[in-house]
């Protein structure tokens, strides 16, 4: 084995020791659950302490990108425990204190060795710091990302992750995450070098007896410069508008049809796209779906606006040869405008059918000044495939959106509604079906809570579920499902907050 540096505070067993790789290059390959690629980004090494007021593309304290041997990990001897590695970027010295819209970060490694050859988990966090330097003051989580790395030595990976660091935030802190990895017989060391560095490089870990970030110099390694790298803008970026939103659901009959609600904002009318789809769902694999869907629209008075069974009834020279065109007749589409309001979709069989069917809406009229900002949808939630299902797109902008996103169950009661979901959860996932965030009861996460009851977004019940995040432009799928089976009435709701 390598040589061992052994903390004071630390068993006998608990190293912060350094790799024991060889030090040639192993051919990488990268499996990103989140999406990455190696980095082929060319830092100046001027980047690493810009003048104030200057806004870089990277934000580094590393005059240089070369990895080389002699970081240190917290380990058994051989693989690793949970270990943090860390840098604090002042952003007053690094952009002047402006807005910086990140687009990306990347890490050095120096190796990535995996016990079954299949890679290993690494989460990249991001904070904003306030209250005093770090490792003091108060950070608060904006950002996180974990990837599955392959096996690689010394090499540098770009992670997409995006999200704006509000103008004025005093430090953005970056976090690289190496998960235990002893049962799996996985071993990571971060990337280093001995180059010139303009901030500390911070190592944490509990297990050796340093759960407070710890400058690398007092750990016994001055000349381990950890290389973690912060890619973006500085400016305004407008938040992406929802283009595309839609919920998929078994559809009853009376009080357990699929109800979706939708609310438009801004200055302009908004011509929207209205579909209700289920015999062509069978394509998918989904069985017992809806075999002839009905459509109505209703405004926020309860006025039917607009009513359709078969697509080719009323609108066919609008809709054919769009890309809106349903592939079954039988299948429900409206195109409408409307002002800025409130309005109800209802999704019902004909003749009183059920099955499986999906509500979408499409913005139809991107740039009008107005905007789909709010998704609910309220129906008998199952299991399987037949949980709640509600997905949205937001795009037109490469800006963040913040989003808000309930679960209700409990206090449908109080509308009168019997059989409601007794104890509602929630998933958020990305389109590559990775699970971003989950929530049972709402205020189990104190951060999103707060968020929430700010925004006059408190839930009624504890046992319902919420969610509060930023998202940037792309495809999410929010599901509502009964804590352990449990079936019922639900409601799930998404807000495009901007």
């Amino acid at each position: 084995m390598a040589d061992a540096l052994v903390l004071a505070n630390s068993e006998a067993i608990l190293l912060w020791s350094m790799s024991s790789r060889p030090t040639t290059v192993i051919a990488a390959i990268l499996l990103l659950l989140g999406g990455g690629e190696l980095n082929s980004l060319a830092i100046d090494p001027a980047a690493a302490a810009p003048p104030a007021q200057s806004c870089p593309s990277t934000i580094t304290h590393s005059t240089s990108q070369a990895i080389t041997p002699g970081s240190i990990a917290c380990t058994n001897g051989t693989n690793h425990f949970d270990t943090s590695y860390w840098r604090a970027f002042n952003m007053a010295t690094f952009t002047g204190s402006q807005q910086y819209n990140v687009t990306g970060v990347s890490f050095g490694i120096e190796t990535c060795s995996s016990g079954n050859g299949l890679g290993q988990p690494v989460t990249v966090r991001l904070y904003t710091n306030s209250g005093g330097a770090f490792p003091g003051g108060t950070r608060t989580q904006i950002a996180t990302k974990t990837i599955t790395v392959m096996d690689q030595a010394q090499s540098v990976l770009n992670v997409p992750l995006t999200v704006s660091v509000p103008a004025g935030t005093s430090e953005l802190v970056m976090e690289v995450f190496t998960p235990n990895g002893i049962a799996a017989n996985n071993a990571f060391y971060i990337g280093s070098n001995a180059a010139a560095q303009t901030g500390p490089s911070y190592a944490s870990s509990a297990n050796c007896g340093n759960p407070t970030p710890t400058d690398t110099a007092a750990l016994g390694r001055p000349d381990m410069h950890i290389v973690l790298n912060v890619h973006g803008n500085c400016g305004t970026a407008t938040s992406a508008k929802a283009l595309n939103i839609s919920t998929r659901l078994r559809v009853e009959i009376g009080d357990n049809a699929m109800i979706g609600g939708f609310i438009i904002t801004g200055n302009d009318p908004k011509t929207v796209v209205v579909r209700g789809i289920g015999p062509s769902l069978g394509s998918f694999g989904i069985g017992d779906v809806l075999a002839d869907p009905v459509l109505e629209l209703h405004g926020a008075n309860g006025a039917v606006i607009f009513q359709n069974d078969n697509w080719r009834d009323a609108q066919a020279a609008q809709i054919q040869g769009t890309p809106y065109q349903p592939t079954d007749d039988r299948e429900s589409v409206m195109l409408v405008t409307l002002p800025p309001e409130a309005y109800t979709a209802i999704l019902t069989g004909k003749n009183q059918s059920t099955g499986v069917g999906l509500v979408e809406i499409y913005d139809n009229n991107q740039a009008a000044n107005s905007q789909l900002a709010n998704l609910s949808t309220r129906g008998f939630v199952q299991t399987d495939n037949n949980v709640m299902i509600g997905g949205f797109i937001l795009g037109a902008s490469s800006g963040n959106s913040r989003v808000a996103i309930r679960g209700i169950g409990p206090s449908l009661s109080q509308a009168g509604l019997k059989n409601v979901l007794a104890d509602p959860t929630l998933e958020l996932h990305d389109s590559n079906g990775v699970t971003l965030m989950a929530n049972d009861n709402w205020q189990d996460d104190a951060a999103s809570a707060a968020a929430l009851s700010a925004r006059g977004l408190a839930l009624q019940d504890n046992l319902e579920a919420g969610i509060f995040t930023t998202l940037p432009p792309g495809a999410f799928t929010a599901i509502l499902a009964g804590k352990d089976g449990g079936t019922g009435i639900g409601l799930v709701e998404v807000y495009n907050l901007q």
